[in-house]
């Protein structure tokens, strides 16, 4: 529920205060469980509850033992939420020791990246990222192009995203905000975007 309504995606999708009072449910019924802390991080960091997002995901993190099969995911909301220091050094071990990760670390690690003015990190993790079914995907690889001097290039991402995506220019700033959760970062990547050639009503 959560993750359909932060991609904007049309037809009927459960309110996310729903979905957060459910997580919260499960949390409470198996406070012991890492799938239900981290679903719980994840639902509380789209719906700007950024500090709580954080410290599910360390619980979630010391209930998993470090296991690997949780690595990714919790430095994914780890990093999102802000903890630049853990976040991506979970991602980048569990991007080392499991040939196949969760391919949406990849845009914690992007984010981290754009966050560090590292545009050769961005623009690879963003091709690592995943196959385009959502507007991310062409969205970060927009981004890093145009930090990369090639804006010409990332034109062509604007496009394929408008395709994915139609209605992006109308919703992109709440788009944007439900995973990008810090205002300058925000704020850069909505420039870069626009030097890629997508006009973004009421931006300036």
């Amino acid at each position: 529920g959560g993750g359909h309504w932060s991609l904007g995606i049309p037809g009927e999708v459960i309110p996310i205060q729903d979905s957060i009072a459910a997580a919260r449910r499960g949390a409470g019924l198996a406070p012991l469980d890492v799938r239900c802390r981290a679903s719980l991080a994840y639902v509380l960091l789209i719906a700007d509850a950024t500090d709580e997002a954080r410290a599910e995901a360390g619980v979630a993190l010391e209930l998993s033992g470090m296991s690997i099969l949780w690595l990714d995911a919790v430095g994914y909301l780890l990093t999102l939420s802000g903890d630049w220091e853990k976040g991506p050094d979970l991602i980048r071990k569990a991007v080392r020791i499991n040939p196949f990760p969760r391919r949406s670390c990849y845009s914690a690690l992007w984010l981290d990246a754009v966050r560090r003015d590292d545009p050769t990190t961005a623009l690879v993790a963003a091709r690592e990222y995943a196959p385009e079914v959502y507007f991310w995907g062409p969205l970060m690889e927009a981004v890093a192009l145009v930090a990369n001097d090639r804006a010409q290039e990332a034109t062509t991402c604007v496009e394929r995203l408008l395709q994915i995506k139609p209605d992006f220019p109308d919703r992109a700033h709440w788009l944007i905000t439900r995973h990008v959760k810090f205002d300058h970062l925000v704020e850069h990547i909505e420039r870069a975007l626009e030097a890629a050639g997508l006009a973004l009503p009421g931006h300036r």
